[in-house]
């Protein structure tokens, strides 16, 4: 399967694909625009075939190995026998570079990286490029997720001087670490209208040897223009932008982006935007009574809805796949990334709420007073599709016609002589079950295929196995169906169709599998995935239901059967490459992930995952001797966990996401020791990273980066957010679990550092305007007193999860004036239980609501 290049960048701070070659135009799909070399440079380079030319036929792989054979990166050891005479980043190479006066040959890359392997394949285990490499350059292998600082530096130089970047990154750096040449994928040889790496390779050499000084000129000359580029400091600003100002930038330039009909926000190649569709959500409920907060929430929600019935969902094994190389989210990029799957569950969790919001007409709804008001004891009528709310060209999520009423009278309605509620129902986003099944799906994932068994979780899959045991790997190859396979799989009868049909055809129908295959041969330039079908849902399962004449309920089971069959028979496929590399940042991500999607849905179990994967985190990737973060540690064998020596040290991204994932598993698990943790790396991220004089954090330390041209900080909310605008959030929320004016400070010069950034693009960075929209409101103290094991405590607390407010933090009081948290807020020590039973008080602005002891009347005050 072809991957198409990284999207075009609009502009910088757009998202980036990933293991992609840059180059070829927007929206085509041809594999050979694919992989055409993208060439940045500080000088000129001619660009062609005239150099000589000699043909550079992959050889055998050595089986000498060279130095990488030592690391413990799966990227690194993948390039452990190739013939170039590879260093690890490290002071080692930078002397020999110096001491032998021969330019740097920097290539990063990560270990499912679809183009890292075929360049490893093409050019590095070629003997001849191998030779040039190892005598006129000193070569560098960096696995991009190990060091993103020297991803992010060298990459802001290749998008600085090309039209974008990707995976495979080759720069070429003088021995001072400055660049001076880039690009990423590079053919072996020369085509029509590409050149080859053996070309560039001649043309280095050459330009080194006669034109050094020149090239040292330019390169020192760029890498000022860069630092002047990517300066960001609070300057004269003395107070962050208008959030309502950044909020409705931000809101019409996605708006103006949206695709109608399939959601998302781009033509193609598409990507899952978690990151926008949390600022979606945030725009929301913010803008709930106006056309533009109805648009934004459908926007968010139709583009959930085509994700997970497109392609690129698993629908066989679940999770999600990296990004869809067409607009119809129909043929994925097949590789899975962690910080994909934690962040979908949990854009997944917040688009599923207990109750849909109901229409005007219906708000004298009553509750049992310990029930906490589930979605299946109202008895609701949902507004008309037709709504004055929702733009006529709004794509409709639903089957109905056009003002048809969709009823649920047979749902019975609880007794009316308790807790009458006359207001407004709290603000929830769609009470579908859809979208809360597609979240437990990805975690049912992450839990078989990415979990060690010590509760840490592994960083990706590859998209390219085997069709068979021995063959070349061929991406997608594990994850695509023949007719013939599904037939054969399931051939039993349906019983009660209107026409003879076998599971396998139901099956085929409702997915769109076909004979001749249901890739496009434009997406499949070398048929290799001719006759083959990636699973996407076609019809509605009461369309399915209809066409054949079967139940609705009998169809569900039906594919659902044929689904674990096929889950079955894939079991005995070559499984694709796993990188059991575990990452600090993705693991805290993954925390969040399961801790949110928890709370939401009340699932105990969840939670656990959760705990277990901060437990993991404390033991493996936390020294306790100077407090600080380990960027990552690796599976070892017979399920035990291992370091690199010397350790690698965490980055910013490392403590602002396991942050945001102990605060995430502190309010799903009510246990202070997590909180207490949080707080205490929040004090070592600020200690190694902030800048005290231009406000912000930088991405690495300034030790650990030393040697870098540039220290850099985050601007961009991309695949994964901006640690800075993580950590605004975490700051905001650390204020209202501790009342220290310190973190409060701190987040507003962070966001008076980024105003100008934000200004410019505020598409760039939605999560940290939704970090400026949650400083400039009030932050919401939710504390509920009581036993966190008895049954009353824990309805208020199901009640605070089950509603989408992001702008709050939930505290648990138990009445003791010497827990930490009583400590840090001594008004929880005022705040008492009212006749003996679980007692909830919403705080605002130093003011405290009446004491509240039951779920309904706490909905009630949430909502206003």
């Amino acid at each position: 399967m072809s991957h198409l290049s990284s999207p075009p960048q609009k502009q910088k701070g757009e998202h980036k694909g990933r293991g992609l070659p840059r180059g070829s135009e927007r929206g085509s799909s041809s594999r050979d625009k694919d992989r055409s070399a993208t060439v940045s440079s500080s000088v000129p380079m001619p660009i062609g075939g005239k150099g000589s030319r000699t043909n550079c036929s992959p050889s055998v792989p050595q089986k000498v190995p060279n130095r990488l054979i030592n690391e413990k990166s799966p990227y690194l050891l993948q390039h452990a026998y190739n013939p170039v005479d590879w260093y690890p980043w490290g002071q080692e190479a930078f002397d020999k570079a110096r001491k032998e006066n021969k330019p740097i040959f920097l290539s990063v890359g990560y270990s499912t990286c679809h183009w890292c392997h075929m360049m490893e394949e093409e050019s590095f285990q070629n003997e001849e490029i191998g030779h040039l490499l190892n005598e006129d350059f000193v070569s560098v292998k960096v696995d991009r997720e190990e060091r993103p600082d020297v991803d992010k530096v060298y990459m802001t130089f290749v998008q600085a001087t090309s039209s974008g970047g990707g995976w495979p990154m080759n720069v070429w750096l003088t021995p001072n670490l400055q660049p001076f040449v880039g690009g990423t994928y590079f053919p072996p040889e020369d085509g029509l209208t590409r050149v080859g790496f053996r070309t560039v390779l001649l043309r280095i050499r050459e330009q080194w040897k006669q034109n050094k000084n020149t090239l040292l000129e330019n390169s020192q000359r760029v890498t000022t223009a860069l630092l002047a580029r990517s300066e960001i400091s609070m300057g004269d600003r003395q107070v962050p932008p208008s959030a309502a100002t950044m909020n409705s930038r931000c809101f019409q330039q996605l708006d103006e982006g949206y695709d109608e009909e399939y959601g998302g926000f781009a033509e193609a190649p598409k990507f899952p935007t978690p990151v926008i569709l949390n600022f979606l959500f945030s725009y929301w409920l913010s803008h709930r009574l106006t056309q533009d907060g109805s648009r934004a929430q459908q926007m968010a929600l139709h583009t959930l809805k085509m994700m997970a019935n497109g392609g690129i969902r698993d629908h066989v094994g679940q999770g999600f796949h990296r990004y869809s190389t067409d607009r119809q989210w129909h043929i994925p990029h097949f590789e899975k990334m962690l910080y994909d799957q934690a962040q979908l569950a949990v854009a997944y969790s917040q688009a599923f709420q207990v109750t849909p919001e109901p229409s005007l007409e219906q708000r004298h709804l009553a509750c049992p007073p310990t029930s906490g008001c589930p979605s299946k004891a109202w008895g609701l009528v949902a507004a008309p599709l037709t709504s004055p709310l929702i733009p006529s060209r709004m794509p409709r999520l639903s089957p109905h016609p056009p003002g048809r009423m969709v009823t649920a009278l047979s749902v019975p309605r609880p007794p009316r002589d308790l807790c009458l509620q006359t207001s407004l129902l709290p603000p929830q986003i769609s009470g579908d079950e859809f979208y809360s099944d597609v979240a437990k799906g990805i975690l049912q994932y992450v839990a078989r295929n990415l979990s060690h068994r010590s509760g840490g979780f592994y960083s990706a899959e590859d998209a390219d196995s085997p069709p068979e045991r021995g063959m070349r790997p061929r991406e997608g190859a594990f994850y695509v169906w023949t007719v013939k396979e599904v037939q054969n799989l399931l051939p039993e009868p349906v019983l009660g169709a209107t026409e003879p049909l076998t599971s396998g055809q139901l099956l085929m129908k409702h997915y769109g599998l076909t004979e001749a295959g249901n890739i496009s041969p434009s997406q499949d330039p070398k048929g290799e995935l001719q006759g083959q079908n990636v699973l996407t849902v076609r019809y509605s399962l009461e369309l399915t239901a209809a066409r054949f004449g079967l139940d609705v309920d009998a169809v569900r089971t039906l594919l659902n059967t044929g689904l674990e069959k096929l889950f079955q028979a894939r079991k005995h496929r070559p499984k694709p490459h796993l990188d059991s590399k575990m990452l600090a940042a993705w693991n805290g991500l993954m925390v969040s992930g399961y801790a949110v999607t928890g709370a939401v849905l009340g699932q105990e179990r969840l939670i656990n995952y959760a705990i277990n994967g901060a437990k993991f985190l404390k033991r493996h990737m936390f020294d306790v001797a100077s407090g600080r973060l380990m960027r990552t540690c690796y599976a070892g064998p017979g399920g035990t966990v291992e370091h690199s020596n010397p350790p690698c040290w965490g980055f910013l991204e490392d403590y602002a996401f396991v942050v945001r994932g102990l605060l995430d598993l502190y309010e799903a698990s009510q246990e202070s020791s997590w909180l207490e943790w949080a707080l205490r790396l929040q004090d070592t991220q600020d200690r190694l990273f902030w800048d005290s004089q231009g406000g912000g954090y930088f991405c690495s330390e300034a030790e650990l980066g030393a040697g870098l041209p540039l220290r850099l900080k985050d601007d961009q909310d991309g695949a994964e957010p901006s640690a800075n605008s993580v950590s605004a959030h975490n700051l905001l929320r650390m204020h209202g679990f501790t009342g220290h004016k310190d973190w409060m400070d701190k987040c507003v010069c962070l966001l008076t550092a980024f105003s100008e950034r934000m200004r410019r693009v505020p598409v760039a960075l939605p999560e940290m305007v939704r970090a400026l929209s949650a400083h400039q409101q009030t932050l919401k103290q939710i504390v509920i007193c009581g036993d966190p094991q008895a049954k009353d405590t824990k309805a208020l607390l199901q009640c605070v999860h089950s509603i989408y407010i992001p702008n709050k933090v939930l505290i648990l009081a138990n009445g003791d004036p010497s827990s930490f948290l009583s400590r840090q807020l001594p008004f929880l020590s005022t705040l008492r239980r009212l006749e003996d039973r679980a007692t909830a008080y919403v705080c605002e602005d130093q003011a405290c609501s009446m004491p509240i002891t039951e779920p309904c009347e706490l909905r009630k005050l949430l909502h206003q």
